[in-house]
């Protein structure tokens, strides 16, 4: 930098990690990592000084400014879409959005989304298996305490629940885990975006960071989630509460590590890449990418479960994911945990066929664990099990009518 005596290097981060501060680029952070302080993009936010302003449908804006958030924009479009014979409605927004946490419920045909990012060249998002680090700028951050909490909500940045066709895509989702701590447990973790009971979504392109769940989709059937970036939360991708014929695809699950704040509410615990969970079936689980990346990691290796989980999860199939640095942190449940690459408990009919796994340890994180492990269960094949027989079919079921007209859903989520 430039000094009354000439040009000086000046260090951007100073301090000792975990502790960063300092000066970096504008749009970077000093962040804490296993080498040290560096400057790093902030991950999943919109650009330095963006605000807030929401169109709906032609009415632009809606609102704009520190008042302007999207609970208000899902409220004025509820007074129409609450049918399935509602026409499409959009909302858009542009810069970042704090707000409480928003709720939507019963509604029908609704599209929410931010800019698209300027390279829509993969398969209209920024990236193939999720957008990059700062490639989207439109953002939707739940606001530090206090705030307040709509009925049906348990805290969530964004909760959809009894809704049919509604899209979510293009959007930052942050925050629901205060304060930012990543390498020391939090005072709240609420999930950056849970999908309850709801038919025909679609979660698409979008970058979800600094929550206790990234993604849940807790019940429902139907619905797509499809190249998103799931970064540096308690817990990663989840299948819950029995959703069923759910499309989990091209995802990124990484370093979803943090530490565990509250007793989870699902006993396949946390910190895992990618989890069919409790009386859920019929999910496929295609072309994911889960990570624990060190060097990119505060938390470091040795700080994660599986990367791939089946707990009390049936008839769902997996193949063309890859799994990589898992390992060192077990659950509580089952008491005999181990952690992996990859572990079916209490799970059958399952097919695990064609991932890879690499780099994923046991719980001393000594040995390798590059296989998918079964604790219990019968009926689960594929050649990523030791010992399973081979699968009858070389891809997964088809869950949408328009891909074959045996599959069961007729219903189609909204581009």
């Amino acid at each position: 930098m430039a000094t009354p005596a000439g040009c000086v290097c000046q260090p951007p981060c100073a301090d000792s990690a975990p502790v960063c501060n300092g000066t970096c680029p504008t749009g970077q952070v000093c962040a804490s990592t296993p080498t040290g302080c560096v400057c790093q993009i902030s991950a999943c936010d919109s650009p330095p000084g963006a605000t807030c302003s929401i169109d709906i449908d032609n009415q632009k804006p809606f609102c704009s400014g520190s008042s302007c958030n999207l609970a208000s924009a899902v409220a004025a479009v509820a007074k129409t879409n609450t049918s399935a014979s509602a026409s499409t409605r959009t909302i858009t927004i542009h810069g970042r959005c704090t707000g409480d946490p928003v709720l939507i419920d019963g509604l029908f045909n609704v599209v929410i989304t931010g800019d698209p990012p300027s390279d829509v060249s993969h398969n209209n998002c920024s990236g193939d298996k999720g957008p990059p680090p700062a490639t989207l700028t439109s953002t939707v951050a739940r606001k530090d305490p206090p705030f307040a909490t709509p009925s049906g909500s348990n805290g969530e940045v964004i909760k959809v629940r009894n809704s049919t066709r509604l899209t979510i895509k293009y959007l930052n989702i942050r925050d629901g885990r205060f304060p930012f701590m990543p390498t020391t447990k939090a005072q709240i973790a609420d999930d950056g975006l849970d999908y309850k009971r709801s038919t025909g979504g679609r979660v698409f392109c979008n970058c979800i960071t600094n929550n206790e769940e990234g993604i849940d989709v807790d019940g429902g059937t139907c619905n797509v989630v499809e190249q998103n970036l799931v970064l540096a939360n308690e817990n990663g991708i989840r299948a819950s509460a029995g959703a069923k014929w759910i499309e989990y695809k091209n995802n990124t699950s990484m370093n979803n590590d943090l530490p565990q704040t509250e007793t989870p509410s699902d006993p396949a615990g946390r910190h895992n890449g990618l989890i069919a969970s409790v009386s859920t079936t019929s999910n496929n689980f295609e072309g994911n990418v889960a990570i624990i990346d060190p060097s990119t990691d505060p938390n470091g290796a040795c700080h994660s479960d599986e990367g791939l989980k089946f707990y009390s999860a049936n008839g769902s199939c997996a193949t063309g994911n890859s799994i990589t640095n898992f390992g060192g942190l077990t659950n509580p449940n089952p008491s005999s945990d181990d952690t992996g690459g990859c572990e079916i408990f209490n799970s059958s009919n399952n097919k695990v066929f064609g991932n890879t796994f690499s780099g994923n340890k046991d719980k001393t994180c000594t040995l390798d664990r590059n296989s998918c492990r079964v604790v219990s269960g019968t009926g689960n094949c594929g050649d990523n099990i030791p010992g399973a027989p081979a699968c009858a079919v070389t891809t997964c079921p088809p869950l949408f009518k328009v891909e074959s007209s045996s599959a069961p859903c007729a219903v189609v989520p909204i581009p």
